[in-house]
């Protein structure tokens, strides 16, 4: 029932047409959340019945596979088997229209930013999408790199083809080379094991993305460097050279050039994918595209968590821009998404932020001074640190001990020895009172 399950499945994503029919009055079996009708002697999940039926075209498909007709509210058509195959390719049209509209939203006009570089990032994608040559994207973890190769899949001539995404990182050796170029039948010495089609097939007319690509093992280098000047591969337990037609797109976070020098990427194949590098830059070195990023996963995290955001403070957006975000911008939608989650009603204040961004600002402010040595650095930390929390606290220096983790004694040591306004005296604590005695 091959080509039988496989509209099925196409039927099932979609769900186009109903699955209620029956003709003159008989039960008809039927798969369930399926358009397909079967024969009545067919192993299947559900029946239906005649009050259910709703009119709509149902295509009958035997056992086999073969459509044995076509009914309609008016008409049952018999051996329609011109009409299996329309439905089917219909149904395929559907599906590929989904996924190119899910792509669609990482086209290179989409890549958030006004940087300057960026501009320059978007700018070679756009004069690299329209041709084949193989693309090497450099950068650090979290820099987008998937979403710029998507980007330039959906610009390009192949945007109709599939796009497979392959993390090399996360193979298993010993199971790399079968799962990116597939294996015969008798690949595994007459165990019955069926064969596969490799990544690389499921790939052909499109795009494949190699994440991590400086964690591939030897072997499957030189087969990739086959593929690259050849446009052909073994399968795993074949002799017969398979062709494909993929754009190649690697990625790294490696320096290769080190790699290669210790001998463990090859030279050749370095070369060969790196006809086109693109640097993707850092966030802390495009840090005028923070806002924009910040709004637009705003926007995106609200809406998942049926949450309405109206205002960032001030302090929170100093924050997210002070900080360095090693995890670039995966790191900071992670902090957006806790900034939302944490939020109570529709603003966003720095209660809601990360102790590292806390931390990372209060160092950033008083590191930032001229001349500073670590003695005036620490003093100023303590006093803002202090400050910030006398005010959260209403001047309470009860609870603002509480909060700091410290006994109350040492608080108004600190006090004293920072010069911080005490009770009684114009400032932070001009209207608390201590413990909030008169």
């Amino acid at each position: 029932m091959g080509s039988q399950q496989n509209l099925n499945m196409l039927v099932s994503d979609m769900s186009l047409i109903p699955i209620k029919k029956v003709i003159n009055d008989k039960k008809l079996k039927i798969l369930k959340n399926s358009a397909l009708g079967v024969n009545e002697n067919d192993q299947l999940i559900d029946v239906l019945t005649n009050d259910q039926y709703t009119g709509q075209p149902l295509l009958v498909v035997a056992g086999s596979g073969e459509a044995k007709g076509l009914i309609t509210p008016e008409i049952l058509i018999k051996d329609l088997s011109l009409a299996y195959n329309r439905l089917t390719k219909y149904l395929e049209s559907k599906l590929k229209e989904n996924e190119n509209r899910q792509l669609g939203d990482s086209s290179l006009s989409k890549l958030v930013g006004r940087s300057e570089k960026i501009k320059e990032v978007v700018r070679l994608g756009e004069k690299i999408a329209s041709t084949d040559a193989p693309i090497l994207l450099r950068g650090e973890s979290g820099t987008g790199k998937e979403l710029f190769a998507r980007a330039v899949h959906m610009e390009s001539s192949r945007k109709d083809g599939p796009f497979i995404t392959v993390n090399c990182g996360a193979i298993p050796t010993n199971l790399f080379e079968g799962e990116l170029f597939g294996y015969t039948t008798d690949s595994f010495g007459g165990m019955g094991v069926k064969g596969k089609p490799g990544m690389l097939e499921l790939a052909d007319s499109g795009t494949i993305f190699l994440d991590e690509v400086g964690e591939l093992p030897p072997e499957i280098q030189v087969k990739l460097l086959q593929l690259l000047e050849h446009g052909s591969f073994l399968r795993l337990g074949s002799t017969s050279p398979m062709e494909v037609s993929v754009r190649l797109i690697a990625a790294t976070h490696r320096d290769l050039e080190n790699l290669v020098t210790k001998e463990q990427f090859r030279e050749d194949l370095y070369y060969r994918l790196g006809v086109v590098a693109v640097e993707m830059p850092p966030l802390r070195k495009r840090k005028e595209d923070i806002p924009e990023l910040v709004h637009l996963f705003l926007q995106e995290l609200s809406q998942s968590y049926g949450k309405t955001i109206t205002k960032v403070e001030p302090e929170v957006t100093n924050a997210l821009l002070e900080y360095s975000w090693p995890g670039n911008i995966r790191e900071l939608k992670n902090a957006v998404e806790r900034l939302v989650v944490l939020a109570e009603g529709e603003v966003i204040n720095i209660d809601c932020l990360p102790e590292n961004l806390r931390r990372h600002t209060y160092i950033s402010v008083v590191s930032s001074q001229d001349n500073s040595n670590l003695m005036d650095v620490t003093v100023e930390a303590e006093r803002q640190l202090i400050t910030k929390t006398l005010k959260q606290a209403n001047g309470n220096r009860s609870e603002a001990a509480r909060l700091l983790g410290i006994p109350r004694s040492t608080l108004y040591y600190k006090l004293r020895q920072l010069g911080i306004p005490a009770k009684g005296q114009r400032g932070i604590l001009s209207n608390a009172g201590g413990d909030n005695k008169k």
